[in-house]
């Protein structure tokens, strides 16, 4: 039975890694079936306003059902304007915020097992609700026994498992695709190579700490830079656990602008 912190989107893929060949016919099927779309909507002249948003929101949901590797490779696309028309980067876009959350009872079990204690051993209080969602994790809010406020990051499960399954198949796509004279030229095996061994950096959340604290030590001069504390006796690989700072996106410009920030310094000091 599902919770009310689940989806069939983030359950689906994880039944991937039980069934390596049904993963990769999702994934071979997938790209098929959107190169034809492309093709046909070239040929046809139909490549242009309402058409391409179907298209894009078709690949968004699409994205999504196959999980965090997908997710990952549509926000980074998401971000290329200068590549991909409008209607795919508006539609993108989305997959920042939309991604779903997963059991909060995994996270707590993996808070647990990384951590090898109970929840009430290392928390005064525990926010059994995501505070949010991202493609490789959740976060959750907590005050240790301590009394500092902190988040917790917590990994999805079986996260390694499923990018060891998707860099393998990919791999096999991406050589597949080098056979046709237009696809060639974009040099597909070495955006593969690149995006999978950031994708790999970024699961190792003590990786990601240490650039936290390496970050601190080279703003420690700019007081407008604040960058949140990492707690290392909670965190490990698949947990991270980070000083409790709310904060504004910095795109939210009506907010900014409603708590008297300056808009144009934001933009001068980043």
């Amino acid at each position: 039975m599902l919770t009310p912190f689940d989806s069939p989107k983030s359950l689906h893929w994880q039944q991937s890694l039980r069934a390596p060949i049904v993963r990769q016919l999702e994934i071979f099927s997938f790209t098929m079936q959107f190169l034809t779309f492309l093709l046909w909507d070239r040929l046809t002249g139909a490549n242009r306003g309402k058409k391409r948003q179907r298209r894009a929101k078709w690949l968004v949901d699409r994205l999504m059902n196959l999980g965090p590797t997908f997710i990952k490779i549509g926000q980074s696309l998401s971000t290329r304007a200068d590549l991909i028309p409008l209607e795919y980067i508006e539609q993108l876009t989305q997959l920042q915020d939309r991604v779903p959350e997963f059991n909060s009872q995994e996270a707590i079990r993996v808070i647990e097992t990384e951590l090898g204690q109970t929840l009430d051993n290392l928390f005064e209080s525990f926010t059994v609700s995501p505070l949010a969602c991202a493609s490789l994790g959740q976060v959750h809010r907590a005050r240790l026994l301590s009394g500092e406020e902190v988040v917790i990051k917590v990994q999805r499960p079986n996260l390694e498992g499923l990018f060891n399954l998707d860099f393998e198949l990919l791999h096999r796509l991406t050589r597949w695709l080098n056979i046709f004279p237009g696809v060639k030229k974009y040099n597909l095996e070495a955006i593969y190579q690149e995006f999978f061994e950031l994708l790999f950096q970024e699961i190792d959340y003590i990786h990601e700490g240490k650039n936290a604290d390496r970050f601190r030590e080279n703003f420690k001069n700019y007081p407008q830079v604040k960058v949140p504390l990492v707690y290392w006796q909670y965190t490990t690989r698949r947990v991270l656990t980070l000083e409790y700072v709310p904060g504004i996106k910095v795109d939210d410009r009506e907010t900014l602008l409603a708590n008297g920030i300056n808009v144009d310094g934001i933009i001068q000091l980043g």
